[in-house]
């Protein structure tokens, strides 16, 4: 079998198969307030990460061996976890209404900005 140029990522194989999938899970708080034709909208994205790396059958972990060092009492699981918060603000305007009477939105302009360093 031919390999390509550059493919050999055997270095970055122990992250990759560290985590597999990871687990997040989101909150977001807002408010929104009208004035004239335009919605402002301003709140917080709350990001919470915990997943068990654990070396379960069959997955990542027993492929690179962690499971025998597990089972030979030499390794342990453990959770990865982490939370992060983000900020957004930002409009939309009302430009009219639909058959349905329902508000028709258009241009809006929202800024995310990580808020944990």
């Amino acid at each position: 079998m031919e390999e390509l140029a550059g493919a050999d990522r055997s270095d970055e194989l122990d992250d990759v198969l560290a985590f597999g999938a990871n687990k997040v899970a989101t909150d977001v708080e807002f408010e929104m307030r009208r004035e004239g034709d335009t919605i402002y909208v301003e709140g917080r994205i709350t990001h919470k990460l915990r997943d068990l790396y654990d070396f379960g059958r069959f997955g990542p972990g027993e492929w690179v061996g962690a499971r025998d060092l597990q089972e030979a009492g030499r390794g342990t699981p453990f959770f990865v976890e982490g939370e992060w918060t983000q900020s957004v603000k930002g409009t939309v305007r009302i430009v009219g209404t639909d058959s349905d009477n329902r508000h028709v939105l258009a241009d809006p302009t929202f800024e995310i900005v990580d808020e944990t360093e």
